[in-house]
């Protein structure tokens, strides 16, 4: 047996937000309601700033994919995953992996383009990118003459200090004024050369909960200053979190939450069971092969079980029994929210049992075995 004997484009139903990002399941009105907003934010000259928050598994990483392929006619979107954090993490390591992201390539060559403009025309480089002298002045001595030096200090690496030297700087690691200055001036080229809004996607956000001390008062004023009205960044912050009392505080500080605005601190329902069965079979219709003919398909198969269009290669029992087992095991603390993950997960490993043993469907029979190792999972 192989996938296409079921009708299937492969033998899995999960999906990968870096390559399905075309899609997103069961809650289109809200996402499609949430991309309206954020359209309509970018097209009257605002900056968008969301804070999505839900539990784990609930698609809040596909949702920021999504977002990036919705919004590509409006938006550079950079989809960034937030480093592991401790409590003495700097600001400068996120903002590393931010720039790291953007690209070096892409960034010089806004860069390049935008100094032989200003070059052209005569005017100082610091007050036209909006950054300070002294990164004005790596810029004048160091573009075109060593690239490399350039990005290694606007990407937030720390120097040695020949290095420094040799770029003309008197500290080897910029600050996080500088950064917040360098990503603002990213967005406002982004804008000039491509007339888009540069958007950070940042996912995982709650790793930034660890921080304490100095450290989170450092990072919290840089996000204060990404958050301000004179930013030109945009941000979606995807948190996992079942409240806002659960987030980072770096997101949730007065301060900042007075920039981004209470009602853009946007909730991530948990599934509801009708949510999760119409998950399931949107899951199916997607991974079907098109042009496949199920309804002849059906026609050639016995089983005791109900088959219907929708829900083969499995049947409704099949499907129910899924339903079924996620709602158990959140009722018994062993997940702590019903959830497409381990709906997947199921669906997999029956697909997998089916194609080993030639079933002619997926029937409750084969999902039970594939559910044995979630049902027996410690709480």
């Amino acid at each position: 047996m192989t996938p296409a004997d079921y009708g299937l484009k492969t033998s899995y139903f999960s999906l990968d937000p870096s390559k399905d990002y075309e899609v997103f399941f069961v809650r289109e009105k809200e996402a499609e309601e949430f991309l309206s907003l954020v359209r309509r934010t970018i097209n009257t000259g605002r900056i968008p700033r969301f804070v999505i928050y839900g539990v784990f598994g609930i698609g809040k990483t596909h949702f920021l994919r999504y977002t990036a392929w919705k919004l590509r006619d409006v938006a550079k979107s950079i989809y960034v995953e937030c480093p592991p954090c401790h409590r003495r993490s700097k600001f400068a390591d996120f903002y590393s992996v931010i720039m790291r992201s953007i690209g070096r390539g892409y960034f010089l060559e806004l860069l390049k383009k935008s100094v032989e403009e200003l070059r052209s025309r005569g005017e100082q480089l610091s007050e036209a990118l909006g950054i300070n002298q002294d990164l004005a002045s790596v810029i004048e001595n160091t573009l075109n003459v060593d690239d490399y030096s350039l990005w290694l200090y606007f990407s937030g690496m720390k120097l040695s200090s020949k290095e420094a030297r040799s770029i003309g700087v008197a500290h080897p690691q910029i600050d996080e004024d500088e950064a917040v200055s360098i990503l603002n001036m990213v967005a406002s080229l982004v804008k000039k050369f491509e007339g888009k809004q540069l958007m950070l996607l940042i996912d995982e956000a709650e790793l930034l909960i660890r921080l304490s001390g100095d450290a989170l008062n450092m990072f919290t004023e840089a996000i204060r200053g990404l958050t301000d009205e004179r930013s030109k960044v945009g941000l979606i912050f995807a948190v996992t979190g079942r409240g806002l009392d659960h987030l980072p505080s770096v997101l949730t500080d007065n301060s900042v939450k007075r920039r981004i605005g209470i009602s853009n601190y946007i909730p991530f329902e948990e599934y509801s069971e009708s949510d999760l069965r119409e998950f399931i079979l949107s899951a199916i219709s997607y991974r079907r092969i098109e042009g496949f003919d199920v309804s002849q398909k059906l026609s050639s198969i016995s089983t005791k079980e109900h088959l219907t269009e929708k829900t083969y290669p499995f049947t409704e029992e099949a499907v129910e029994h899924i339903i079924r087992v996620i709602a158990t095991l959140y009722k018994d603390g062993k997940i702590d929210a019903i959830r497409p993950k381990e709906a997947l997960m199921i669906m997999d490993d029956s697909l997998a049992i089916a194609l080993e043993d030639g079933c002619s469907v997926i029937d409750s029979s084969v999902v039970k075995r594939a559910c044995k190792a979630l049902e027996g999972a410690p709480i």
